[in-house]
């Protein structure tokens, strides 16, 4: 596989992306674009009020993140979780790069970190790049040791347990590619055991706050739930689903960038060798994550692993030039975009969810992400109510821990 050069402008560009992201998380600060970011906060902040873990999602939390994104803010101010977050993201891209990509590496790396959504939305104080790290650092490990990445594989599920929907079935592809039957079986069901095993004790609280019963895991069809689609989704109708699904993945690929990735991947369809087995993970990764979006189109941080997949599976695929005219145009929507749709919600409130009541067709232009994010530094007052006594200090941007 190819590695990336250490040639000046490449470590420049690596260290501007970086301090760009660094500064976006900054800037932030409490105004955070994903109520969920609260709720990891204040998970861990009613743990070391009460001693009692209260999940941050209503179904089962996430463990890890909540533990050490809790901590930082609690010491040094959600300014620092933010920071540590998108740090988590930037490394998990590089590392990914290492494992996944053949050729054209900083390219991809470029191609990742033009996605202004992708960017921006990892700036939050949030879960998703502690688990895609996980994950990239267990697959690093894989050829050089079956502990370390089972244990990384754990902590991946230790903080998002969807992620082993992604971590089990890929393993099975990596091992059917090894020639000796007798190794592949054993090392597959070791690290198997390694990592669920692990993975539980992350749980643990969740099961004693849930009587030790399983109450917690939602499987869409198979389990209750007060809400009429899944996790807080739209109702399970194609109606309902389609549309949300088909918008929010034509967005967060890139509204100057859908067209161009939608035709080279017809026509590029027959090169992607899923013989090939990195081709075949990738693959996979893929399929699954737009499956489980159609029935929870929500939030963009969702899909991340589709569209750095996607962009890892045409990296390795198409010409480079190809590549360049992507980054170019997502590079673009930071500065200007166009709307196709306008959509009237039954609610503008700003702190509560907005549900669409109609939509239709039109064409003009509109600002880019970048000035959206600025516009959007305004969303601290939605979530400071719930945080009681901490409430003055999360405003202020200061730690949140309060002095006696």
């Amino acid at each position: 596989m190819e590695t990336i050069k250490k040639s000046p402008w490449i470590v420049l560009t690596a260290l501007a992306i970086f301090f760009f992201g660094i500064y976006l998380s900054f800037l932030r600060g409490p105004h955070f674009s994903d109520g969920d970011s609260y709720s990891i906060i204040n998970s861990f902040l009613i743990f070391l009020d009460t001693g009692t873990y209260f999940p941050s999602r209503g179904a089962y939390g996430h463990p890890i993140p909540e533990t050490v994104l809790g901590f930082v803010s609690y010491n040094f101010g959600v300014i620092a979780s933010n920071i540590l977050s998108f740090t988590f993201f930037y490394l998990s891209i590089f590392c990914i790069a290492n494992v996944f990509v053949e050729k054209n590496r900083f390219l991809f790396i470029l191609l990742a970190f033009s996605n202004s959504i992708l960017l921006i939305d990892n700036t939050n104080t949030i879960d998703y790049p502690f688990a895609l790290l996980f994950f990239a650092v267990g697959f690093f490990f894989l050829r050089k040791s079956i502990l370390l990445s089972a244990i990384f594989f754990a902590f991946c599920i230790g903080s998002r347990a969807n992620f082993a929907l992604f971590i089990y079935p890929s393993l099975l592809i990596y091992f059917c590619f090894i020639d000796r039957s007798e190794i592949k079986i054993r090392n597959f069901l070791i690290i198997c055991l390694i990592t669920t095993s692990i993975g539980i004790i992350f749980y643990i609280p969740v099961f004693i706050a849930n009587d030790f019963s399983i109450s917690f895991i939602k499987i869409p069809f198979l389990t209750k739930s007060s809400s009429p689609g899944w996790y807080g989704g739209p109702e399970f109708s194609l109606i309902s689903l389609a549309p949300r699904f088909v918008f929010k993945v034509y967005s967060i690929l890139g509204i100057f960038s859908s067209l161009i990735i939608f035709y080279l991947l017809i026509i590029n369809f027959f090169k992607f060798k899923l013989i090939n087995k990195n081709n075949l993970i990738i693959f996979f990764i893929i399929i699954f994550n737009l499956i489980t979006f159609f029935f929870m189109p929500t939030k963009y941080l969702i899909i991340n692993p589709f569209v750095i997949f996607l962009y890892i599976l045409l990296t390795n695929t198409v010409e480079k030039k190809f590549i360049i005219i992507l980054i170019f145009c997502n590079i673009l929507q930071w500065a200007i975009s166009y709307k196709l749709i306008e959509i009237e919600y039954k609610n503008e409130n700003l702190c509560e969810a907005r549900h669409a009541l109609s939509a239709q067709y039109t064409l003009q232009v509109d600002k880019g992400h970048l000035s959206k994010f600025f516009k959007s530094l305004n969303t601290a007052t939605c979530y400071e109510k719930e945080l009681g006594k901490y409430s003055e200090n999360y405003l202020n941007n200061r730690s949140l821990k309060i002095s006696k």
